[in-house]
């Protein structure tokens, strides 16, 4: 890690805090996406339906 932090002109501590920062936001980005799968695992068909109702209404609406 000394000699990679070395190499890009960074403290050892700095590449170490970004390294975890982008761990943990790779992390949360997996955590939503299967939250948001189970969400649609979970729905039923009236949730589908509505949906797809809202979504049609959106894209017939004019603006």
């Amino acid at each position: 890690m000394q000699e990679i932090s070395a190499g890009l002109g960074v403290s050892t501590n700095d590449f170490a805090l970004n390294a975890i920062l982008y761990y943990m936001k790779r992390i949360k980005d997996r955590v939503n996406l299967k939250s948001e799968m189970e969400t649609w695992e979970n729905a039923g068909i009236e949730d589908l339906l509505k949906f797809e109702k809202t979504v049609k209404e959106l894209l017939d609406f004019k603006y």
